[in-house]
């Protein structure tokens, strides 16, 4: 099966905290993009579930603030992936939006990536 992305995904292990409308879970990214991420965790989500999501690189504050919808989840059936689910950001502030593309420069990431 061959997905035609809009935008370049790279790998990028960033600690991820989302929450949905009551709970907040931790995990990490298997990679990002422009346009989304993907997160590695075995919590059960469904597609099109709203939540909010804060990134960032083990240890520091949160530099990636933004409102996603899951687009896809993989519970195994994609033995090629890790369990976990792609969401598409749908919103986020222009200072956060700087710090994404800053670590999907695969040439020169920015130092929170």
């Amino acid at each position: 099966m061959y997905v035609m992305r809009r935008h370049e995904r790279l790998e990028r292990n960033l600690k991820v905290t989302w929450q949905d409308q009551e709970l907040v879970f931790n995990g990490f990214t298997k990679d990002i993009c422009a346009g989304g991420v993907f997160i590695v965790t075995s919590r059960p989500v469904r597609p099109r579930d709203i939540i909010k999501l804060e990134l960032a690189s083990n240890g520091s504050e949160p530099v990636i603030h933004c409102v996603g919808r899951v687009i896809w989840v993989n519970q195994g059936q994609v033995e090629s992936f890790p369990p976990g689910f792609g969401v598409e950001i749908l919103d986020i502030d222009s200072e956060s939006l700087e710090n994404l593309l800053s670590c999907c420069d695969d040439e020169k990431p920015g130092p929170h990536c």
